[in-house]
């Protein structure tokens, strides 16, 4: 937050819904000191690691995940571990549990691997509010109060019940918005940090900053070269099993995210259904065929009889779900091109697809045939590793690592 605050509006957590500059979204975010990095090397097991940085911990609505950052002695950073452990079916089934589950879940982990005590953490998606304010140029030391104000305007919450922070956009300020200044904001309620913090400090863990996840996952993307250019529109999708959503970066700023309705477990519950069986025999249907058949993955001829059955019926279970999805994904960019650029942006280039469920069989060519842009399977913390061994990869340790990262600037 601003080091100053209107004094109707205190903030209760001055170092953790906050970021060290507003006027640029972050250093985290303008790749300092990531800018032309040239391959990571393979890292021998004789590397020495000269400081530890505090670890992201991502905690989903399905499982949890731990990315901690280290810098060898030859000045590189490097991912020291990258956990995930799944939740059971208890927790699904009876949310109050959580908390009790996550807390045993971190002691676990603290002593085998010995963590620092300190980390960055989030707020669920389900309790955040992103959304884009354009106000006049105004003197910078008047923009907190003319912000608190209009806040209260957008949002008509009790300010004791939520706290708040804002970005400011500069490239789309400069090029979209005239001679008005574009702000992301973010709104949450204090409840929830309050809850997060309070479960946190129970297992002796020090939360340092509470980010929101789609922050984390720009940073993620932004972290090295490859996924984010300038001049250019893209289209990100955190497909995960509890939540999903949709972002929108342009010039490498995030811009607009909403919240969509299928999710990896949606689809489980759909072939549960249409299957006839179990919950968790779905999921492993889910992920040993996924939506291969009819997508060039795989053919009908190229498996048995039997398997041919199941993949057939996972196929038609989740499909037309699918199809869902990618109407969402085109009404949301409609939306955002006519109502919030006044068509300005009527076109993106690609899209980045990360997040647990991203990872279901033959949905990257399903997404590239339906909406005929390029898309990109991200996997920035396998790119930072770069041959380590031991550790798993892919797009479900976005939210971890673009957490995680925020320890480099501290």
């Amino acid at each position: 937050m601003p080091e100053s605050k209107p004094s109707h509006n205190p903030d209760i957590v001055q170092t953790v819904f906050s970021r060290p500059s507003k006027k640029k979204a972050s250093r985290l975010f303008d790749q300092k000191g990531r800018q032309n990095v040239e391959e990571p090397k393979i890292p021998s097991p004789q590397i020495l690691i000269s400081k530890r940085y505090p670890f992201g911990l991502d905690i989903g609505t399905h499982s949890l995940k731990i990315v901690q950052l280290g810098l060898e002695s030859e000045g590189r950073i490097r991912v020291i571990h990258a956990l995930t452990e799944d939740f059971p079916s208890s927790v699904r089934e009876h949310p109050d549990q959580k908390a009790i589950y996550i807390s045993e879940i971190l002691r676990k982990i603290s002593k085998s691997i010995n963590l620092k005590d300190a980390c960055f953490t989030h707020v669920p998606i389900s309790a955040c509010k992103l959304d884009l304010i354009k106000l006049p140029r105004i003197p910078p030391q008047e923009v907190d109060k003319a912000m608190y104000w209009e806040i209260q305007q957008q949002f008509r919450r009790n300010p004791d019940e939520i706290t708040y922070d804002y970005l400011v956009l500069e490239k789309q300020s400069r090029d979209l918005f005239d001679n008005d200044v574009g702000f992301l904001v973010i709104v949450t309620q204090r409840k929830v940090v309050h809850e997060q913090l309070g479960l946190l400090k129970s297992v002796g863990l020090e939360t340092l900053a509470t980010d929101v996840e789609a922050l984390s996952d720009v940073a993620a993307l932004s972290y090295g070269n490859g996924y984010l250019h300038e001049q250019e529109v893209v289209l990100y999708l955190d497909f995960g099993a509890g939540q999903t959503t949709v972002g929108i970066i342009s010039n490498k700023e995030l811009i607009s995210v909403r919240s969509l309705n299928i999710t990896g477990n949606f689809l489980t519950k759909a072939i549960s259904q249409y299957c006839q069986t179990s919950w968790e025999e779905a999921e492993l249907l889910k992920r040993e065929h996924g939506i291969s058949i009819g997508t060039g993955d795989q053919t009908l001829d190229d498996q048995a009889p039997e398997m041919t059955n199941h993949a057939t019926q996972v196929r038609n279970a989740i499909l037309s779900h699918l199809e869902h999805l990618v109407q969402d994904i085109e009404h949301t960019f409609k939306h955002f091109s006519f109502q919030i650029t006044r068509s300005q942006i009527t076109k993106y280039n690609r899209v980045i697809v990360c997040g647990g469920a991203s990872s279901l069989k033959g949905f990257v060519p399903f997404l590239t045939s339906r909406l005929n842009v390029p898309v990109t399977l991200a996997d920035p913390l396998g790119d930072l590793m770069a041959g380590q061994m031991g550790i798993p990869t892919g797009g479900a340790f976005n939210v971890a690592l673009g957490l995680a990262l925020r320890g480099l600037e501290e």
